[in-house]
């Protein structure tokens, strides 16, 4: 029997690729049975959810409830579902990380509090992290 493994996914609005998502939660899936959690947002956030509930992975929904450019409202809203759903590993889809605001706070912010981080760019992935 395979672990259970919670994804929340975060990322660039601008992110378009769905093969790269797709691709993704089916490697995991190779070895973990998936939750996926969505922010449910334009770019990464929104194409994760749909691609999860394509692939048939349970998914949680976590509508957004902020004005855009509201930068701080939106890092607390990913610290929130952090605190809350508790995911095992949280992945960023984003090809600027160093000018990102909300992506590089939140995967920060879940490394800090011990889960499995990882960025991946269009170029594949960058890094992989996991807290000792």
């Amino acid at each position: 029997m395979k672990k259970l493994w919670k994804v929340f996914v975060i990322g660039d609005l601008c992110w378009t690729d769905q093969q790269i998502i797709a691709a993704h939660y089916l490697e995991l899936a190779n070895n973990f049975t998936l939750r996926a959690c969505s922010g449910d947002y334009i770019g990464a956030s929104k194409i994760a959810g749909s691609r999860a509930m394509a692939l048939g992975i349970p998914t949680m929904v976590y509508p957004h409830a902020w004005k855009r450019g509201n930068i701080t409202a939106n890092i607390e809203r990913h610290i929130l579902i952090l605190e809350e759903w508790k995911p095992d590993m949280v992945i960023g889809y984003h090809d600027s990380i160093k000018k990102s605001k909300v992506t590089k706070a939140v995967l920060a912010k879940a490394y800090e509090m011990g889960m499995v981080v990882e960025l991946m760019s269009l170029k594949g992935q960058v890094f992989i992290k996991r807290k000792k």
